[in-house]
């Protein structure tokens, strides 16, 4: 009798503590933190030396003090449809490659460009791809905070998804019915301005 008692408190103690835990990712990271959670694990940063063989050779490279000068390779533009073309950037450094930039060139009167944004955490790259099949490319860019949504400036269709206030020192990635390209935001104010762009996103690497 007395086991028992001792197992039905130990079951309801354990209850409670997932319990807690379920209640502070909820009010810590809302649905996004059970996906990133049921999906990939979570996440969880350790310390490592500049030298470390988990880090790539490129990081291992960047990170020598001092960081060795690098340049562009040869690359050649193939173009995969009409208006859409890639290429892979070779980067040298110690006269050798060290790593490799994959680039797209796509001409804005051909193709639309469209932002989505994913906040509760259900879609990496292939479900986009499912979502989207007749995307003929699919990126991740802008940042995002705790709970999944757009800790920057993010238009998707007219709707604005990201802070109410930001300082904007740099530039974004604007897609509407002229064209596309990189804007200014020092040049555009309020709410209503950033809504006409029809679609945004502050990403990097865009120089302030």
């Amino acid at each position: 009798m007395v086991l028992k008692r001792r197992l039905m408190a130990g079951l309801a103690l354990l209850l409670l503590a997932v319990a807690g835990a379920c209640w502070w990712v909820w009010e810590r990271n809302g649905a996004y933190g059970f996906n990133v959670l049921w999906r990939r694990g979570g996440s969880y940063w350790v310390n490592v030396e500049t030298d470390d063989p988990r880090l790539s050779p490129a990081m291992r490279l960047a990170l020598t003090v001092p960081v060795p000068p690098a340049t562009s390779g040869p690359m050649t533009w193939q173009e995969r449809e009409k208006g859409f073309e890639v290429a892979e950037l070779p980067v040298m450094a110690g006269g050798r490659e060290v790593d490799r930039i994959l680039l797209a060139r796509i001409d804005p009167a051909q193709y639309r460009f469209v932002v989505r944004n994913a906040p509760d955490g259900e879609k990496g790259i292939d479900e986009w791809e499912r979502a989207l099949p007749q995307a003929l490319l699919i990126v991740n860019g802008s940042f995002f905070g705790l709970k999944g949504l757009p800790d920057t400036p993010f238009i998707s269709e007219g709707t604005v998804m990201g802070p109410r206030r930001y300082k904007a020192r740099s530039g974004a990635f604007v897609a509407d019915n002229n064209g596309a390209g990189v804007r200014d935001l020092r040049d555009v104010t309020g709410t209503g301005s950033r809504r006409s762009m029809g679609r945004a996103m502050r990403w990097s690497p865009i120089p302030s």
